[in-house]
């Protein structure tokens, strides 16, 4: 598993627990991120290379160190 992918279950994760596993619209999420369809497990991968490419090009941290 790479990076992003990794980050990007972290971020889904933290945004379940926060939202109470609800979506915007109050349904409920899925509960892992392999349940979740395909579309939107790279919409989350590509808000987490957005996060890793835009820290570590302004050296802010490296989160897999």
């Amino acid at each position: 598993m790479n990076n992003e992918t990794e980050l990007a279950i972290q971020l889904y994760e933290v945004y379940g627990d926060s939202a109470q596993w609800t979506n915007f619209q109050g349904n409920p999420m899925p509960p892992t991120w392999e349940q979740l369809p395909e579309n939107i497990q790279t919409h989350w991968t590509a808000v987490a290379n957005y996060v890793l490419d835009e820290y570590s090009l302004n050296g802010y941290f490296d989160i897999f160190e």
